[in-house]
């Protein structure tokens, strides 16, 4: 998914709903604010919004306002957290394995082989997300308003 840029003033500014977000207009465009961007922005601020659209929608992952001078992005330590217990659950069930301890040899393999492409892919998932939260930071970082 390419990250998009929006700029523009903050209409139509919601209180949180579904998990903690917040929805705005800006510039035509509705735009998904997580809680970790909500606390510095206020109805008619100046901001610039970096993230993927998804229906129509810009899931916003870093921020700048300008009136503030601030810039914020999302916090990144649940990916962190779930790519380390992708990568355990990977070598766990890919190198060590849980045969051992089963005595169906053809059901363990299986599931050793199902948990551990599970947890190879979560893994790589939260990497390549962790990609898009920094190059949507630096759009917004270096990008002049």
């Amino acid at each position: 998914m390419a990250i998009e840029l929006l700029r523009g003033t903050v209409r139509d500014l919601s209180a949180w709903g579904k998990h903690g977000a917040a929805r705005c207009r800006l510039n035509g465009h509705d735009v998904m604010l997580p809680m970790d961007l909500t606390v510095n922005i206020h109805e008619g601020d100046d901001i610039q919004v970096a993230g993927t659209m998804k229906k129509d929608t810009l899931l916003a992952m870093a921020m700048k306002n300008s009136k503030q001078g601030k810039t914020s992005r999302v916090d990144a330590t649940n990916y962190i957290l779930l790519m380390g217990l992708g990568g355990f659950l990977w070598v766990l069930c890919g190198v060590f394995g849980l045969r051992a301890i089963g005595s169906d040899a053809i059901l363990m393999e299986s599931l050793d082989d199902i948990i551990s492409i599970g947890g190879f892919v979560v893994m790589l998932l939260m990497v390549r997300h962790l990609f898009q939260i920094n190059r949507a930071s630096d759009q917004v970082k270096y990008t002049e308003m």
